[in-house]
């Protein structure tokens, strides 16, 4: 990320916020399913009125096989420890973007204080967080300075609730336009997609193994019974078919 210099605006002030809270998290190689960590870049910044925007993150340049696995909209008190049993008994490592109101006092004090316990085993047991907006709206509905503070709303929910977290962003329902993903990006962020598979859900399926797309980055939620099912499946499915767990880091 760029040092934050001159006056304290407020967007140099959120900057800088950012520069606090975030960490790099560097995750260890295990045995069992073949892992790769991949480096990934900060944004470049994206200059005003520039012909090029900022774009999703999904994994597209990697080699054939090399697929991350990633739960949107989590923690979840329900579903989240049943998703790290299974995380652990298959040695994979998994990035969690978490929405920031599941760890701040939301729906009830007492719930969330599970979730915020939840998100701390995360990261304890050395997933990658990032983060999901504070509570998830559709961010092509408001405008771009709106959207910000629903982001940096997120982050400093999540930060305040399990310390350093990595830059790493994921738009709700994937909405976003060419504005704030240029905001985003120009604040450090890097705003993960899809490769157009997700495991369980209302779109669940294990595609990658039906000659579809075979690498980049997978979505799945950590509050659905289905993606619980799928996820089991998937990762009992993963060496045989030759598949490698990516394990995405943020660039020093």
């Amino acid at each position: 990320m760029k040092k934050v210099e001159g006056a304290l605006t407020a967007d140099s002030f959120y900057k800088a916020v950012l520069l606090l809270c975030f960490g790099l998290i560097s995750l260890n190689a295990f045995a069992g399913i073949p892992t790769v960590k991949i480096q990934i870049a900060p944004p470049a910044p994206i200059e005003k009125n520039s012909k090029h925007h900022a774009e999703f993150y999904t994994g597209a340049d990697w080699p054939e096989g090399y697929v991350a696995l990633t739960f949107d909209d989590g923690p979840h008190f329900k579903f989240t420890p049943i998703v790290l049993d299974i995380l652990k008994k298959y040695d994979v490592k998994a990035t969690f973007f978490m929405v920031g109101e599941r760890v701040d006092f939301q729906p009830t004090a007492a719930i969330a204080k599970i979730q915020t316990d939840l998100a701390r085993e995360i990261k304890r047991q050395g997933h990658t967080i990032g983060t999901h907006t504070y509570n998830h709206p559709n961010l092509t509905h408001m405008t771009a300075d709106q959207a910000m503070d629903q982001i940096y709303h997120g982050i400093a929910a999540v930060t305040a609730a399990v310390g350093e977290i990595s830059p790493f962003f994921r738009f709700p329902f994937l909405a976003s336009n060419a504005e704030i993903r240029d905001k985003v990006a120009n604040a450090g962020l890097t705003a993960f997609g899809w490769n157009g598979i997700t495991l369980g859900g209302k779109y669940g399926n294990l595609a990658p193994f039906e000659g579809h797309l075979k690498k980049g980055v997978l979505i799945t939620h950590d509050l659905q019974a289905s993606s619980i099912e799928y996820l089991e499946q998937f990762l009992m499915q993963m060496d045989k078919y030759g598949y490698s767990a990516v394990i995405p880091v943020a660039q020093k």
